[in-house]
């Protein structure tokens, strides 16, 4: 499984699947929990170093200290059953 999980980290980089492949594997808690919200702040790059030239962007992590932490709940690893038109035998998911 690990093997799996290794080529899924870098086949999908890029793709946003990260966080949907931990919640399936149910080790999203593990990792997420206690661990630091991050923040991608775009600054802007000139080509000559001066703003009357092109400019592109870079992003950058901020690494302020006082960053609030990520909490996972257990409740999170399930989607809420839509009660509109659903089967009357169908139980609602824990904490919904």
């Amino acid at each position: 499984m690990s093997i799996i999980r290794h080529e899924r980290k870098i086949k999908l980089s890029f793709e946003h699947h990260k966080y949907l492949d931990v919640r399936r594997w149910n080790i999203a808690h593990t990792l997420f929990n206690n661990t630091p919200i991050h923040a991608h702040h775009p600054l802007p790059i000139w080509e000559k170093g001066e703003p009357t030239s092109k400019m592109s962007y870079i992003f950058k992590i901020d690494q302020t200290a006082n960053r609030p932490t990520r909490t996972f709940l257990n409740t999170t690893y399930y989607f809420r059953i839509d009660n509109s038109g659903a089967n009357s035998y169908l139980i609602q998911n824990p904490g919904y």
